[in-house]
């Protein structure tokens, strides 16, 4: 058996935090799409095309999303890697975390470390990453998650029936885009702040710097 250490768990929070990017990034370019397609006077709204548009979206943002919370062993999740987290919990210490600071920054460290510590602050807190992991679950798999029942409203029920359905009928699976939207901002907040346990300095999103905020779509469906 592999022994799990800190460097492993986070080399392995580098590729969840990737591909949650990834989720990120596909949002926002597709919220710009949305934003354009709303604001134009000169394209059909009611083309299929653009509906396969938003229906592959959706499909690809589901399946990657709830990946997320596969608690499968051989598989890569951000529900793993809490789990995992956990078992190490002792590792995780205040003193392990001051280590990132330099001395006179010692104050802040521990300040910092108090968002996932217990009271006396000299451990994490098995209980918050419990609430977390739950939040996850709550937004990706719906209110009533388990392995035989999601709510109708539920990312994981849409990713195993592969289609939309805005019809009221509670046998269908119901995915509106907001409810994807929700998972994926709430994917990028638990990114954010297991960032921080990781590194000394803290991050505000997950877009890169570089991001193309100015997007030429009259150039793309240019008549």
């Amino acid at each position: 058996m592999i022994k799990m250490t800190i460097k492993k768990i986070k080399n392995r929070f580098k590729i969840i935090e990737n591909e949650i990017s990834q989720l990120v990034e596909d949002k926002y370019y597709f919220e710009k799409y949305k934003e354009y397609i709303e604001n134009s006077k000169n394209i059909d709204k009611q083309s299929d095309f653009l509906s396969w548009i938003t229906k592959n979206y959706q499909i690809l943002a589901v399946i990657n999303a709830c990946k997320q919370v596969d608690d499968r062993k051989d598989v890569e999740s951000l529900i793993n890697l809490l789990e995992d987290i956990k078992k190490l919990k002792n590792k995780f210490s205040l003193g392990w975390f001051l280590k990132k600071y330099p001395q006179w920054m010692h104050d802040n460290g521990e300040n910092d470390f108090k968002q996932f510590s217990i009271q006396n602050n000299k451990r994490i807190n098995t209980k918050n990453i419990d609430e977390d992991i739950k939040k996850i679950k709550q937004a990706i798999c719906g209110l009533r998650f388990g392995k035989k029942r999601q709510s109708v409203e539920s990312l994981l029920k849409y990713r195993h029936k592969r289609g939309v359905h805005f019809a009221n009928d509670n046998k269908r699976a119901i995915v509106p885009a907001k409810k994807i939207f929700e998972a994926i901002d709430l994917l990028e907040k638990i990114i954010i702040k297991y960032y921080s346990l990781f590194n000394p300095s803290g991050i505000d999103t997950l877009l890169s710097s570089g991001i193309n905020s100015d997007i030429e779509f009259q150039k793309i469906f240019k008549d």
